[in-house]
């Protein structure tokens, strides 16, 4: 209910039992499983009056054009579903609590979701099924007052490897440079061998090129910065070295940092270690997150990201799969089922990523992401939504992709810029 309608409405509100009613109320809304007087009523599913999580039985139908679910038989229902028990099953994450057969990296999948298995995953469904309710409110209460959100185009980027070859050191660049010359990399080789000894401008470092479209497009965007160096998922160079902190100065100056929780970071001692390491280069706290790998366990990761002090997370999106893994495409807060409670994190959910397409999905050519990107986009202006969007410096650099990410970003960017300025 905050989310509903302090959030996205803007307006306040007060529960109240039966008995309690103020029929002199300006809106009154009944909200049981069956009506109790003449006012706008939503029969109610039984699942927000349950104190457990347990295998909800789900059949999806559609109405109003889009997908619905806990449907109620109640003719003198607003509705013919529940839209408050869907929001809340959708924006808790209540599947991801009930037992799956997670990834190698194990993370839940976009294929163990209700949504992909009844081909939703690419509608805001939260968005258009708060619109249903604004509707009903609008039919029963035409004065009604409200603060609709607009439309937001957001985009970030995960500075994974910052540079491919720069602040590696010179014995770890000259073995790197054979190994790839042995395994057949000889472009790649060479390259690395020429920079081991010439120096010159790294592969992935194409930042002046992000910059510059974003100040051409008059965008804001946010940079997650990976602070581990070690182990086999984390490319980043040492947070100490001195083209780090070049960098952190560049990126600072117009945008927003944030840190990239290592691929080993899932206790409370590592991420403030990383938390420190961020603080130290950027002089800026450490609030806003975005899990490498989107590797995010529900509860056990927004518990740790609580109790570290993390306000604002933007990992809640499906690395395989494009989509809203949330249903929802504005930012709420993380609700925890197992403590029954809102917490202080702020979700903050993406629907596409340069990554998904270059290493799950596999296929598509430029043309095609576009049109899928586009369709994303229209989907989230048609319910006034957040379309936010994430790339990776190392693929926009072309150097290891055979797709011009560079090109659909610039791409993504000049389509909102049209159609915004309509």
């Amino acid at each position: 209910m905050n989310y509903v309608f302090e959030t996205y409405f803007g307006v306040s509100f007060s529960l109240v039992q039966k008995g309690d009613e103020n029929e002199s109320s300006n809106i009154f809304i009944c909200y049981k499983e069956s009506k109790a007087n003449n006012q706008l009523y939503f029969a109610a599913h039984p699942l927000l009056f349950e104190t457990d999580v347990h295998h909800q039985d789900i059949v999806c139908t559609t109405y109003n054009d889009h997908v619905i679910f806990f449907q109620v038989n109640d003719p003198d229902s607003a509705l013919p579903y529940d839209p408050f028990a869907l929001i809340f099953y959708m924006l808790t994450r209540y599947e991801e609590y009930l037992p799956f057969e997670a990834d190698e990296h194990g993370r839940f999948p976009a294929k163990a979701s209700l949504a992909y298995q009844n081909g939703f995953l690419d509608q805001p469904i939260v968005e258009q099924v708060i619109n249903d309710v604004l509707h009903c409110i609008l039919g029963k209460f035409p004065s009604f007052q409200f603060k609709p959100p607009g439309f937001q185009f957001e985009v970030s980027y995960d500075v994974d490897a910052p540079f491919a070859y720069r602040g590696k050191g010179f014995v770890k660049n000259l073995v790197g440079s054979f190994l790839m010359l042995i395994n057949g990399r000889i472009n790649q080789g060479i390259d690395r061998l020429g920079f081991t000894f010439l120096g010159g401008k790294d592969p992935f470092d194409h930042f002046f090129d992000i910059l510059s479209s974003l100040e051409e497009y008059q965008l804001k965007a946010f940079f997650f910065l990976l602070m581990e160096h070690k182990g086999k998922h984390n490319p980043a160079i040492n947070y100490q070295h001195y083209a780090f902190d070049i960098l952190v100065n560049k990126l600072s100056k117009s945008h927003v940092l944030g840190i990239h929780p290592s691929y080993v970071c899932t206790s409370e001692e590592k991420l403030r270690t990383e938390q420190k390491r961020f603080e130290e280069v950027t002089q800026l706290r450490a609030n806003i997150s975005r899990n490498h790998f989107l590797r995010i366990k529900l509860p056990e990761t927004y518990q740790l990201l609580e109790s570290a002090g993390i306000t604002h997370d933007f990992s809640m999106a499906f690395p395989d799969h494009t989509g809203f893994r949330a249903g929802c495409s504005r930012p709420f807060p993380f609700y925890d089922l197992t403590k029954e409670t809102s917490t202080s994190v702020v979700i903050h959910p993406f629907c596409a990523m340069d990554a998904t397409f270059e290493y799950y999905i596999k296929k598509g050519t430029e043309k095609e992401i576009m049109e899928q990107l586009k369709r994303l986009y229209n989907n989230v202006i048609g319910v006034n939504g957040v379309f936010h969007i994430v790339f990776h410096n190392d693929l926009i650099s072309g150097y290891l992709s055979k797709r011009n990410w560079k090109k659909i970003m610039i791409e993504i960017m000049d389509y909102h810029h049209t159609k915004s300025s309509r």
